[in-house]
């Protein structure tokens, strides 16, 4: 029987070698799956929250175009726990304005609101128009009122929103809208509803 030196060309690999290369392998292999499952955990992350700031974003630019338009705007204020704030659009000349009431429900999560004519009562149902709010109505109020002043004589609405999906992570935006055709000289608003 002949034993095979250092040098020969077609020598192989001993059983402790081959285990040990196995358990090398094993750990280079681990560590990889370990850094791409975060990688990809980080990718859903980030895809979450891109998703919630443009739908956040989305929210707020379409009800920054309702309350612009608004004729007079009341202050915001509270119902038990529900945030509301309700504005006039005089959208038609001749015809009668537009109400509109804004509730912040955080039982729901949602912004909600309902519209009707200046000549008809309130009516009941309310639609989402925000979804997700994550707002505390203690700590975020979502709607702000602040006063004209020498620098911007009419009104502006703060919209305050706070975002966030089941899992996912918070996001957050703030919109101050210049109220341009508030008229000041209405002592009590036309379109107070019930408080929701």
């Amino acid at each position: 029987m002949t034993t095979r030196g250092p040098g020969d060309a077609d020598a192989g690999m001993t059983l402790i070698e081959l285990l040990i290369s196995m358990v090398i392998f094993s750990v280079v292999v681990s560590a990889s799956a370990s850094v791409l499952i975060a990688l990809t955990r980080d990718v859903i992350m980030v895809r979450r929250l891109t998703q919630a700031q443009v739908e956040l974003r989305a929210m707020t630019n379409t009800m920054s175009r309702s309350i612009v338009q608004a004729s007079e705007v009341t202050a915001p204020g509270r119902s038990g726990d529900r945030s509301y704030v309700e504005f006039r659009l005089d959208l038609v000349p001749g015809e009668p304005p537009v109400c509109v009431q804004w509730r912040h429900d955080p039982t729901l999560g949602q912004i909600q609101e309902r519209r009707w004519s200046s000549d008809d009562a309130p009516t009941d149902s309310w639609r989402p128009i925000a979804k997700n709010v994550a707002n505390d109505p203690d700590a975020q109020p979502p709607f702000v009122l602040a006063a004209g002043d020498a620098l911007r004589p009419t009104p502006r609405l703060t919209l305050d929103l706070s975002v966030q999906e089941v899992g996912g992570p918070a996001t957050a935006a703030s919109t101050a809208v210049q109220i341009r055709n508030n008229a000041p000289e209405r002592p009590t608003p036309s379109c107070a509803g019930p408080r929701p």
